[in-house]
């Protein structure tokens, strides 16, 4: 029979341990024809997440993804404070 190691316990890090980013969104007008996202998506779902002041790291913990900041950023559908 083979010798397991011992039990030591694996703890994920802890995510208070992760800097904070402190910028904030500020959603911006769009054109009447323009499209946040398919309607029904999972995508539209983390657009309604955005609300003018919400840091960064509020909009992750609340289920949006970074990328999707920097995607909207660039496309002009929001702006972030520096």
């Amino acid at each position: 029979m083979a010798k397991t190691k011992a039990n030591t316990p694996t703890t994920p890090t802890p995510t208070s341990d992760k800097p904070v980013d402190p910028r904030t969104i500020k959603l911006l007008p769009l054109a009447a024809d323009a499209k946040r996202a398919k309607p029904g998506s999972k995508r539209e779902h983390r657009f309604s997440l955005y609300r003018d002041g919400i840091t960064i790291d509020e909009y992750v913990q609340a289920g949006g993804r970074r990328h999707d900041v920097a995607r909207d950023a660039q496309a002009g559908r929001i702006s972030v404070s520096k």
